[in-house]
């Protein structure tokens, strides 16, 4: 018994600053992570199979997005580009953009996505893992089937079992 508050004691002061797993760096797991450190309330690990942030844009780059800057870029993420001192994409009203509003994946990659994947890095409250993959994702604790809406289940913190490219190699 002695043992298990112990461990509750050391979880309870390893969680502090609570740590937020976001699974993807495209550009909705970089807008995430922005609100989050932004907010300094949390510490952020990013997770992403590719090779590099938004390795799914990467693929697309060459087609001309169906929406305007306006719709693509949020004003958290205008002020991070700002703070970098990086210019950020003008974002005109909506019925009042040109065709040159509608940007490339690699415009948006290049103007948007990349600065932010830098503001991020430079982050002492974000850590981005590249070419990892998430095994699976389950509470800390046994936990069993009765457990389900128990104080216990609520207070077990979660486990994420992740393999990076040195686990695998180059193989999938």
């Amino acid at each position: 018994y002695f043992l298990q508050q112990l461990n509750r004691l050391i979880c309870l002061f390893l969680q502090m600053a609570p740590r937020l797993l976001i699974i993807g760096a495209g550009p909705i797991g970089l807008e995430m992570a922005v609100a989050a450190v932004q907010s300094k309330r949390w510490d952020v690990t990013i997770v992403e199979r590719g090779n590099e942030l938004c390795a799914n844009v990467v693929a697309w780059e060459h087609v001309k997005l169906f929406s305007a800057w306006k719709l693509n870029v949020s004003d958290r993420g205008r002020k991070a580009l700002a703070s970098l001192g990086a210019d950020t994409p003008e974002c005109k009203e909506m019925g009042e953009e040109t065709e040159a509003d509608y940007p490339t994946g690699k415009e948006f990659l290049d103007q948007y996505l990349r600065p932010l994947g830098e503001y991020l890095a430079g982050s002492e409250r974000c850590e981005i893992m590249l070419e990892t993959r998430v095994v699976s994702i389950g509470k800390s604790s046994k936990l069993l089937k009765g457990d389900m809406g128990q104080i216990r289940r609520k207070d077990a913190s979660f486990r994420t079992f992740v393999t990076t490219k040195s686990d695998h190699g180059n193989s999938e």
